[in-house]
């Protein structure tokens, strides 16, 4: 069930200052703090989430007066967020058509909703200001290096500059970008079956450092799980949300690409893309429900190469 509610659209407000300086003849450096504070961004809010932890259905508002353990949603509830970031970027630009350029990122996303579109949830009814955290999609660390170089053939350029063979080679471009991402936040939870608090989610107790074993597959932790215990009780554990952050990332994406002229001032781009050029692994998180099996192993990873060809007429 839900109840539809009065509610103000989002607002963001966003603030950057850059200092550009040029080093030499070629070389650019930018350096920018950028953030954004977000306002009114909506949540599912069960109404019928327990409010009394360990009593279980006992504990909800509505069963207590209707007899239901249902969720009674309220569309939305209002949060807020933040975002804070250091932007750098370098770069140059060499004669004979190569372009470099190489971007940092040292970032952090807060705030109580992580989805990126639609409503998300809360996970912490007993004590709401727990779900204020690192927002799931957060990467701390990225770091991104381009190449881009049209290459020394064809018309008014060093080789092969003339007849049809010019024509074949000549306005051909390739480049390439190395992305380094950092990896996104754990939710490590539990059962619930001792906290008995229908609505809010149990978290375990954190009893020894966090350590990255970085280990593959099932029954191969990726991280130490004799970290982490149940918690006894009906109180939450002493985890935080999103504390730790997952695998990180290493991918390669090339491209080679041609404009061809065509009448009516149009032009025909001919390209063929190569996503994670390498077939670099990618790992996805490991499991973070403590009570699974496979709780600490990464199981699945993402895309592998994948090759695109695509023509394009602009006019």
């Amino acid at each position: 069930m839900s109840v539809n509610s009065r509610y103000r659209d989002p607002e963001v407000t966003s603030y950057n200052l850059t200092v550009e300086q040029q080093l030499g003849s070629a070389w650019v450096l930018d350096v920018a703090y950028v953030g954004n504070q977000g306002r009114f961004i909506p949540g599912n809010y069960n109404l019928n989430a327990a409010t009394v932890a360990g009593l279980g259905a006992k504990g909800q508002p509505y069963f207590n007066k209707y007899g239901t353990t249902a969720a009674i949603e309220l569309l939305p509830k209002e949060t807020s967020s933040n975002y804070n970031s250091l932007q750098t970027r370098l770069t140059h630009r060499f004669s004979e058509g190569l372009e470099l350029t190489s971007a940092f990122t040292y970032q952090k996303a807060m705030g109580f909703i992580s989805t990126g579109g639609g409503l998300g949830g809360f996970n912490f009814y007993i004590d709401p200001q727990r779900d204020y955290s690192v927002l799931s999609f957060n990467r701390t660390l990225t770091l991104s290096n381009s190449v881009i170089y049209a290459l020394p053939f064809g018309k008014d350029r060093r080789f092969i500059n003339h007849g049809v063979a010019a024509f074949l080679v000549g306005g051909w471009q390739v480049s390439g970008v190395n992305h380094i991402e950092s990896g996104t936040p754990l939710f490590i939870t539990d059962s619930g079956r001792a906290l008995n608090t229908p609505g809010t989610t149990q978290v375990p107790d954190q009893v020894g450092k966090f350590k990255r074993l970085k280990a593959i597959g099932p029954g191969h932790p990726w991280f130490d799980q004799t970290a982490f215990a149940s918690h006894p009780g009906t109180t939450l554990g002493n985890l935080g949300k999103n504390v730790y952050s997952g695998p990180g990332s290493v991918t390669f994406d090339a491209a080679v690409f041609r404009s061809f002229d065509l009448p009516e001032r149009a032009q025909l781009q001919f390209r063929v893309d190569a996503f994670n050029a390498f077939n670099h692994p990618t790992f996805n998180n490991p499991d973070t429900a403590y009570t699974d099996v496979n709780f600490g192993s990464v199981t699945s990873a993402g895309q592998g190469r994948s090759l695109q060809l695509a023509a394009t007429v602009k006019f």
